[in-house]
């Protein structure tokens, strides 16, 4: 049970490290809102690469959201949230049911076993004693 406590704990760590950082992403999205200001002189007129160049907006456009487990880039949490489920989520279930048919195929394997040791046993226990 305690490492049940410990993965949960970490669980939550890893969903809370991911919150902060869709909130860091999101503040800084923000001041680059707040912090774009007009920069325009008399007769001139500040042209949009210009504006673009001044906002740290582009480093939050190519921010990459990386799958952890093979390393598969998304543009966006939600693909990759998305990445998880349809591929590691089914490919770890897949993993789940070969292991519940390996041990259903082990276990009959092993009460096969005991029944013929059983059988034996009891065949033996049927003969005559030769004493």
């Amino acid at each position: 049970t305690l490492q049940k406590i410990n993965e949960s704990k970490e669980k939550s760590l890893k969903l809370i490290e991911e919150e902060k950082i869709e909130l860091e992403d999101e503040i800084q999205l923000l001041q680059c809102g707040t912090n774009v200001t007009p920069r325009i002189e008399v007769g001139t007129v500040k042209s949009l690469r210009d504006e673009l160049e001044d906002c740290p907006i582009n480093d939050i456009l190519y921010t990459v959201f990386q799958c952890k487990i093979c390393d598969t880039n998304f543009p966006s949490k939600a693909n990759l949230k998305h990445h998880m489920k349809d591929v590691h989520r089914k490919e770890a279930s897949l993993k789940l049911k070969e292991m519940q048919k390996t041990v259903a195929n082990q276990t009959q394997k092993l009460v096969a076993t005991i029944n013929d040791l059983i059988k034996q046993e009891i065949s033996k226990m049927k003969e005559p004693c030769n004493c």
